[in-house]
């Protein structure tokens, strides 16, 4: 199907071709059409122009079903008869008196020389009343009237304003608590006596109250409001909710690792039934504090997760504090098995609602399991010894994604720096960087391109050596949230006798994606499909960072892998369902020492990845 816009002037193509509900096909999409769509899309291109002041505009549409000399290839054409253009000649504010003239003015749009049109008016009636009852003229009423001016195409505006006495707050009323301490309730309450009943002021309230979590419903009302007073008694009214929470629930867990003994390049794919429980409460003490704790387990895996998070810290809403503690047992990368015991502790500064600034200081001990380790101990002793790691952290995020689960517009930027120093109880000291910078942008026919750009570095104090860092602290990509071209977590330098990963000092991940709605049989327009390209690798320090497209030896895996690949996407509340199918273009041999024969042998990352998970790549 083509289609095809004539007779527009003054409106471009390009705005009147994104108000269209009409889809033109493309290789995964059926596209779109009917008569009463076509219909539907003429009637909004003719209210656009009417709304710029185009009175008499009128639009036809008309169809050639063999467009092109081909059969059945449809083409639609909007033909558009703009007519002349009626402009606001003036504009006469009558009836105010408490509001300044200027302000109105910054409201309205009907201003001289703008086009002029019902929906200008009806639009500047609901900004200049929206504007008086926020200001506590409740009563405030609103008229226009209209006439032809002297000169063509001109039309003489005036708007009669009935402000009506102003409410202001008399006093305010807090009631319905009965666990939650008065201090709590009363500093978010923006409504203050003395001052007009504004009604953002309502909404700040109650957007306040309910952002504590821990009320179910929150009415900002004055007191007897058909009342001739003006001076209104305001009643903050909370019902709080349930403080204890629990949840539960059974599944499976899948997990597919690169490399098994004696042969690094195979997978093993591991399943477990898998519990989880969750309870909290609420409103701790009547401060707004909670409480909680997050259990999950299978035979893979277990993690237990209890945290106490403290709001409004400074008593000052910007700031939370939140402790945590953290138990884990896990296998992310087939070269071993760790236990992770880590404590946190950390001051969240809400900056704007798009940036944050979280400062932390943590604790943890990860042990390695000596039995699940793939590389001989002996070799290098500290990566089998108990890791201590102590120190302060520093993150900025500023997220402007529509969707953090699955953004189709917006940024994502990310600066994390931590430090581990002897000196505060760590076992190794060693700077840690991570950046992260992402982008979302919508393009035509529903399309999406995302990209992100991961880079890492550790950096030893002077005076030690690489070796410092354990093997748990490591950089390791690789997997269906990183480098799709390599099994999870398996990038990166390898050990020389066994082949399996060892993590690398530095990291640099590129991601792109194009995403596209399908329409499939059955499920209609609820999946997706995505074509990616993902390049990086990760290394041994960060003067090895380098752009080759193959590495120097065997026994050196420093390049820049290079991955192409498709998938699908399925829409879920808690983000996308993804299947992935990547193709890594240049994958490294390296060597692999055969204790059995003591020969060299050379082996080969796969080509093909496949992945299933669920939420965003990045």
């Amino acid at each position: 199907m083509a289609i095809f816009f004539a007779g527009n002037y003054y409106l471009h193509t390009g705005l009147l071709e994104g108000r269209l509900t009409i889809r033109k096909g493309s290789l995964f999409s059926a596209g779109r059409f009917s008569e009463a769509l076509l219909q539907q899309d003429a009637d909004s291109i003719g209210a656009l122009y009417q709304s710029n002041g185009f009175r008499n505009a009128k639009v036809a549409t008309e169809e050639d079903s063999d467009y092109n000399g081909k059969v059945g290839n449809l083409g639609v054409t909007f033909r558009i008869t703009e007519g002349p253009q009626t402009l606001v000649g003036s504009l006469a504010l009558d009836g105010i008196h408490a509001i300044s003239r200027a302000k109105l003015l910054a409201l309205v749009g009907c201003t001289p020389g703008q086009p002029y049109s019902d929906a200008s008016v009806a639009s500047d009636r609901d900004n200049v009343l929206a504007y008086y009852f926020n200001e506590g003229f409740p009563q405030a009423s609103f008229t226009s009237q209209s006439a032809n001016a002297a000169r063509a195409n001109r039309v003489n505006v005036t708007y009669h304003i009935i402000e009506g006495p102003q409410v202001r707050v008399a006093g305010v009323l807090i009631a319905g608590f009965k666990h939650t301490r008065l201090g709590v309730i009363q500093r978010k309450v923006a409504v203050t006596a003395g001052q007009p009943l504004r009604q953002s002021d309502v909404i700040e309230t109650q957007q306040k109250l309910y952002d504590l979590g821990i009320f179910n419903r929150v009415t900002v009302a004055p007191q007897n409001p058909d009342g001739t007073d003006p001076d209104k008694q305001v009643v903050v009214d909370v019902d709080e909710a349930k403080r204890y929470t629990m949840a539960y629930g059974f599944g499976l867990e899948a997990q597919r690792l690169q490399g098994v003994a004696g042969d690094p390049t195979a997978s093993k794919l591991s399943v477990s039934p898998l519990g989880i429980f969750e309870i909290s409460k609420n409103n701790v003490g009547g401060r707004g504090q909670t409480v909680g704790l997050q259990v999950r387990g299978s035979t893979l895996e277990y993690q237990g997760l209890a945290s106490y998070l403290i709001p409004d810290f400074f008593a000052h809403q910007r700031y939370s504090l939140e402790f945590t503690a953290l138990a884990a047992k896990s296998q992310e990368v087939q070269t071993f098995i760790s236990q992770r015991y880590e404590g946190t502790v950390q001051v969240k500064n809400a900056v704007t609602p798009f940036t944050s600034l979280i400062y932390r200081y943590s604790f943890r001990q990860v042990l390695v399991d000596k039995n699940s380790l793939q590389i001989p101990a002996e070799e290098i002793p500290l990566l089998s010894q108990p890791t201590l790691i102590s120190g302060f952290g520093f993150t900025w995020l500023r997220d402007h994604r529509d969707n953090p689960a699955d953004a189709i517009h917006g940024s994502l930027n990310t600066v994390d720096v931590s430090q581990s120093a002897r000196s505060l109880g760590s076992g190794a000291g060693f700077l840690r960087i991570f950046l992260q910078n992402a982008t979302f942008n919508t393009l035509p026919h529903s399309l999406v391109f995302a990209r992100s750009v991961r880079f890492g570095v550790e950096q030893v104090f002077p005076g030690t050596e690489n070796e410092d860092i354990p093997l748990p602290e490591r950089f390791f990509a690789g997997g269906g949230t990183s480098l799709r071209g390599f099994g999870l977590n398996d990038a990166g330098p390898r050990d020389p006798i066994t082949g399996f990963p060892i993590g690398g000092l530095a990291e640099l991940v590129f991601n792109q994606e194009i995403r596209f709605p399908m329409h499939l049989p059955y499920a209609g327009n609820h999946i997706g499909g995505t074509v990616f390209y993902d390049a990086g690798n990760v290394y041994s320090s960060l003067g090895k960072i380098t752009f080759r497209t193959t590495s120097k030896s065997d026994r050196d895996l420093e390049y820049l892998s290079h991955t192409v690949g498709a998938g699908l996407r399925y829409a879920t509340p808690v983000g996308p369902v993804r299947v992935d199918f990547g193709y890594q273009l240049n994958p490294a041999n390296f060597t692999v020492y055969n204790q059995t024969t003591r020969f060299d042998e050379v082996h080969q990352l796969p080509h093909f990845q496949f992945f299933f998970s669920i939420g965003s790549v990045f």
